[in-house]
C-alpha cells in the first residue's frame, strides 16, 4: 500500500466513522474498527481524496477500486447516485489500547556496602 492509498483510505475510514456516528462526534480523536456499511458517491469520494488538487470523480471511483482490490473494502449495491461500501479494516490498523501507568515508584534500602561511594561523591 502506497502513502497516497493509505492517506484516502483513512479519510474514506473517517468518513464512514461520521457517517456512522454523526457529525456530533466532531472531531475525531481516535478510529476504530466497528464501522458498519455506509453510501458513498464518487464524487463525495473525490472531496475526501483529492483536497489539495481537482480529482474528477472518475478518479476516485478508480481510487476506491484499487482499495476494493486490496480487500480493504468491499463494494455493495449502487443506487445510480451513491455506492454502498464497506470496510474491512485489519486488526493492524487500530491503534493498542493505552495502559494505565502507575506512576508510583519506591526507593530501595540504602545499603552501606554499595551506596556509600555514591553519596560520598555527592
Amino acid at each position: 500500500m502506497t502513502l497516497t492509498q493509505a492517506t484516502y483510505f483513512v479519510r474514506l475510514w473517517g468518513y464512514g466513522y461520521l457517517m456512522e456516528h454523526g457529525m456530533g462526534t466532531a472531531p475525531i480523536t481516535a478510529l476504530d474498527r466497528q464501522i458498519g456499511s455506509f453510501y458513498c458517491s464518487h464524487s463525495d469520494a473525490a472531496d475526501l481524496f483529492y483536497t489539495q488538487n481537482n480529482g474528477t470523480p472518475r478518479a476516485a471511483g478508480q481510487m476506491l477500486d484499487k482499495l476494493s482490490s486490496k480487500n480493504l473494502l468491499k463494494r455493495g449495491e449502487a443506487d445510480g447516485i451513491a455506492t454502498k461500501l464497506s470496510l474491512n479494516i485489519p486488526q493492524s490498523f487500530e491503534l493498542p489500547k493505552k495502559e494505565t501507568i502507575n506512576d508510583t515508584f519506591y526507593t530501595d534500602d540504602f545499603d552501606p556496602r554499595n551506596d556509600a561511594t555514591l553519596v560520598a561523591n555527592l
